[in-house]
């Protein structure tokens, strides 16, 4: 039976990837996938790859994953199936490398655990429905870092490689973790080969962004965008404290740790033996540099920290799996956490009260498509000669077909612009979900605007607004 176990494990999580994933293949593009990926791979099919820079960004992002979805249109099809097929491999690759990241750590009872629990996860599994990198880089850095644990430097490099040269610039912080344990190690440190297979993904990057200078004129942001870094030391704790909340606190991610904790308790005091730190301690070290990157740099987003999810979730099972060496305890309460975390995939909202700025770190991002779709078709079918005002996601949503929205362009317009024109249908479309938001707010209380309909799903909301008639600006 031991030998099927390998096997049943990656038909699991193949099985498992795919029917998450199947029910958003033809779904339209949002937010980041929208503004940033499509759009910059469009651009690169129109230059044909020269120059090899993904705009639509305001940071200097390498090309690989914008580049090879561009290539997947050329070779296939520009359509919304081909890309997000190119998504699909990423959950069942990033379970199948935790499931060995914890099989080599400790048993193939932490990896099975560990890979349940990512992939329950629910800003994972909102982010195999949509086309970005942040899974896929999670998934090549886990392999990485299972490759360089089971002494494959070359794959390991690759994999590594392949992370820095799609997104910038938390891919690096794995290699720089694995250096500084390396530094630490007297016996692997005389390696060579060891420190050229680190050193090789921020070589890579720093011929990037040689090259992004001098086709863009910037380095690793562009001049306006505004830096979110905590500028002192009460500013990063209050950071750092925000990231460990959200990393560690929120939906249900909390109980791994406790549980953890408990079981180191348990060892020491009642069984009076030394807890196995040895493995979990470098992934533990992995996740807390990780967590002090992002609260340095100030993006707070849960899906930049996919890659810290695995050795989170392999090093608290292999602490808890102490306790018990001998019981499947700790595969049992994975599948009831499983079930703890599938609760918070789609959880019922109260209708939005507030701004929000922030995309839902869960399933909710359906919603937002769903609210964009419904305001989106009733525009094109009752509307089609008026001028729309908005913001963001109506920017894209109404204006770019190919977003999967609309079959033409509409007449739209960003809130700032608006002026009055006589003769003309003018609506404004309003919600609470963009910064340029309250600019169209503003519009329809100035004008006297009312609101003619109402689109809600799961507690999302979007309001047309019609604008009386009134002079000619």
């Amino acid at each position: 039976m031991e030998r099927w176990a390998d096997p049943i494990a990656y038909l699991a999580a193949v099985v498992y990837g795919v029917g998450v994933w199947w029910p958003t293949r033809s779904l339209p593009y949002f937010w980041d996938s929208a503004t940033f990926v499509v759009d910059a791979a469009r651009d690169l099919l129109v230059t044909h790859f020269d120059p090899l820079v993904a705009g639509h960004s305001d940071f200097a992002h390498p090309p690989l994953f914008v580049g090879v979805l561009a290539l997947a249109w050329r070779v296939f099809g520009d359509t919304r199936l081909v890309s997000h097929l190119l998504v699909l491999p990423a959950l069942p690759a990033a379970m199948i490398a935790t499931y060995h990241l914890g099989k080599r750590v400790a048993d193939r009872v932490v990896g099975a655990s560990s890979a349940l629990l990512l992939g329950g996860s629910a800003f994972v599994v909102a982010e195999a429905g949509q086309v970005y990198m942040d899974l896929p880089v999670g998934a090549a850095l886990t392999a990485g870092l299972v490759a360089w644990m089971a002494g494959r430097r070359l794959a390991s490099s690759l994999l590594l490689c392949a992370a820095a040269a799609s997104k910038l610039p938390y891919p690096l912080v794995v290699p720089a973790v694995l250096a500084a344990l390396l530094a630490f190690d007297p016996v692997p440190r005389r390696d060579v080969r060891s420190w050229l297979a680190l050193a090789a993904p921020f070589a890579l990057v720093a011929v990037w962004l040689g090259y992004h200078r001098a086709v863009t004129g910037w380095l690793l942001m562009r001049p306006e965008r505004v830096v979110r870094a905590p500028l002192d030391a009460s500013a990063f704790a209050s950071s750092l404290l925000v990231a460990c909340r959200l990393f560690v606190v929120g939906q249900w991610r909390w109980v791994p740790l406790v549980a953890a904790a408990a079981a180191v308790l348990w060892v020491r005091l009642v069984r009076k033996r030394p807890v196995p730190w040895r493995l979990p301690l470098p992934l533990l070290a992995l996740v807390a540099a990780g967590l002090v990157f992002f609260a340095a740099v100030g993006e707070l987003a849960l899906r930049y920290a996919i890659f810290l999810l695995p050795p989170y979730l392999v090093a608290s099972t292999t602490l808890a799996r102490a306790a018990w060496p001998r019981r499947p305890w700790v595969l049992l309460g994975a599948g009831a956490l499983f079930v703890l975390f599938v609760t918070t995939w789609h959880p019922r909202m109260p209708l939005t009260t507030t701004y929000v700025f922030r995309p839902d770190e869960n399933l909710g991002y359906l919603d937002m498509i769903a609210i964009g779709e419904r305001s989106a078709r009733w525009l094109e079918q009752t509307q089609p000669d008026a001028e729309v005002f908005g913001a963001g996601p109506e920017a894209y949503e109404l204006t770019e077909p190919h977003q999967g929205y609309v079959s033409a362009p509409l007449k739209f317009a960003e809130c700032s612009r608006f002026q009055r024109h006589a003769g003309v249908t003018q609506l404004v479309v309003v919600h609470p979900y963009h910064p340029g938001q309250p600019v169209c707010r503003r519009v329809t209380e100035t004008t006297g605007a009312r609101a003619i309909k109402h689109f809600e799903s799961n507690g999302k909301w979007l309001e047309i607004y019609l604008v009386p008639p009134g002079d000619g600006a």
